[in-house]
C-alpha cells in the first residue's frame, strides 16, 4: 500500500512538473509559419506598404497564442530565435535584442556597418514587423483603455524607430544607427517595465 502511495505521489509530481515546464514564458525556437509571416510584413513595411503589413500582423496577431511566440524571434539563432538577417555568421552577437543593446551601449564603427549594415537593415525590418504585431495584440496585463493607448504608443514608437533603423543602416549613417537603436531599446525597456510581470 505504502508503495502504491508513493508511486501515485511521484506520478503526481512528475505531471504537475510537466504542467509548470509547458505553461513557462520560454519557448524552444520560433514557429516557421509565424516567422514566415513575419517576413511578408517586413517586406511589406520596406515597400512602404502600412496597409498591407496592418492588414497581415492583424491577422498573424489573432492566430498567435502569447506574444512568446513572435519575441522569441529576437533571441540569438543559437537559441532558436531569428538571428540578425538572412546571412548567418555574419553579426556577432547573433541574435536582434543582444546586437541592438550593443549598439545602443558602445555605436557602431565604419568598418562593422559596412560588413554588417545588409543584415542589420533585414534585422530591423524584422523588429518593425514584430512591432506591427504587437500593437494589435496587446499583452495579458494590458487592461483598461489608458493601459491600451500606452501599449500602443510604445508599439508604434518601436516600429518607427526599427524604420529609422533600417533607413540609416541602408545609407551608412553611423550616428543615425547608434541613435535608432537606442530608440528601439529605450521603447522595449519601457514596454518591459510597465507590463512585463
Amino acid at each position: 500500500m505504502r508503495r502504491l502511495a508513493v508511486v501515485w505521489a511521484t506520478a503526481v509530481g512528475l505531471l504537475a512538473l510537466g504542467f509548470f515546464l509547458s505553461t513557462g514564458s520560454s519557448r524552444a525556437d520560433i514557429d516557421k509559419d509565424v516567422q514566415g509571416a513575419l517576413e511578408k510584413i517586413a517586406a511589406a513595411l520596406e515597400k512602404g506598404d502600412s496597409g498591407t503589413a496592418e492588414t497581415q500582423a492583424k491577422a498573424l496577431a489573432k492566430k498567435i497564442e502569447d506574444l512568446d511566440a513572435i519575441m522569441h524571434g529576437f533571441k540569438p539563432r543559437s537559441k532558436k530565435g531569428l538571428g540578425v538577417g538572412s546571412k548567418k555568421g555574419v553579426v556577432v552577437p547573433d541574435g536582434i535584442e543582444l546586437k541592438l543593446n550593443a549598439i545602443a551601449r558602445d555605436g557602431i564603427t565604419k568598418a562593422q556597418l559596412k560588413r554588417e549594415g545588409k543584415n542589420l537593415g533585414e534585422a530591423a525590418w524584422m523588429t518593425a514587423a514584430i512591432a506591427e504585431v504587437t500593437i494589435h495584440r496587446p499583452g495579458d496585463a494590458v487592461k483598461g483603455a489608458a493601459k491600451q493607448a500606452k501599449w500602443k504608443e510604445f508599439s508604434e514608437g518601436m516600429r518607427d524607430a526599427a524604420k529609422e533603423l533600417a533607413a540609416a543602416a541602408k545609407d551608412d549613417n553611423i550616428p543615425g544607427v547608434k541613435s535608432a537603436a537606442v530608440k528601439v531599446k529605450t521603447r522595449c525597456d519601457s514596454c518591459h517595465s510597465d507590463f512585463r510581470k
